[in-house]
């Protein structure tokens, strides 16, 4: 015999009043993040904010390349290049720093972008 024995076989309680809470939401409340205010809103911004890097054509990289073959360090230029860290795409303007054709990639200012992650180039 157990203490709980006269209560164990009663049925669950519904409240006539109140509408019950989805169980998504119950579940929420258990989680370690529902006390950080905003966190749904930044984890649903950092989501929209991927997007899928460009294919570009081979005539567009052909002139990617034509204008890296022109770049000498210490040019100014206005990049387009896919951050593959935050998977977005960005444009960076500045001084070249290094030009590295071995290592297929080039510093501009305190960025270091692939060759293959750059969608555009103005000079």
């Amino acid at each position: 015999m157990s203490k709980y024995d006269d209560i164990i076989n009663m049925p669950h309680y519904v409240s006539r009043t109140r509408p019950q809470m989805a169980l998504e939401e119950r579940a929420k409340q258990f989680s370690p993040f529902a006390a950080l205010k905003g966190y749904e809103e930044a984890i649903e911004k950092k989501q929209q904010a991927k997007e899928k890097r460009a294919i570009l054509s081979e005539y567009s990289k052909m002139l990617i390349d034509n204008k890296l073959k022109s770049l000498k360090k210490g040019d100014e230029a206005v990049l387009t290049y896919f951050d593959r860290d935050e998977n977005v795409t960005r444009k960076l303007a500045g001084k070249i720093i290094r030009l590295e054709a071995e290592n297929l990639r080039l510093q501009l200012g305190d960025e270091t972008i692939s060759f293959e992650d750059i969608l555009d180039i103005t000079s």
